[in-house]
Formats: C-alpha cells, sequence, structure tokens
C-alpha cells in the first residue's frame, strides 16, 4: 500500500534528479567522460565457463626404519 508521503518523496526526488542534470547541462564531467564499452558477451561466458582447478595433494612417502 502506497502512503501519500511516498508519493510526494519520489517526485520530490525526481525533481533533485532533473535540476542535477540541468546544472550539468553546460559540459559536465558526466558528459565529458566515455561510456564503458559494451562487454562482450564471449568474455562472460568464459569466466563463467571456467572453473579452478583443484591441486592434488601429494602423498607423503613413508620413511622405513633403520634396524
Amino acid at each position: 500500500m502506497k502512503r501519500r508521503g511516498d508519493e510526494e518523496e519520489m517526485k520530490r526526488r525526481g525533481d533533485e534528479e532533473e535540476r542535477r542534470r540541468r546544472r550539468g547541462g553546460g559540459g559536465g564531467e558526466e558528459e565529458r567522460r566515455s561510456p564503458p564499452p559494451p562487454a562482450d558477451p564471449r568474455v562472460k561466458d568464459l569466466k563463467k565457463k571456467k572453473k579452478k582447478k583443484k591441486k592434488k595433494k601429494k602423498k607423503k612417502k613413508k620413511k622405513k626404519k633403520k634396524a
């Protein structure tokens, strides 16, 4: 159930974002920064499929007792 206060809060939040966007309109940092390159789906799949190999424990050789 939504309360009236929540709706007002959402509206206020939206207004703040709009103001921020307008303020940074004059060639702001956000526009200067280049967007990250689109992630290549193939790379993601490779990372997912790669499994860590378990290291095999070396068996210790038992030393023969000298008589």
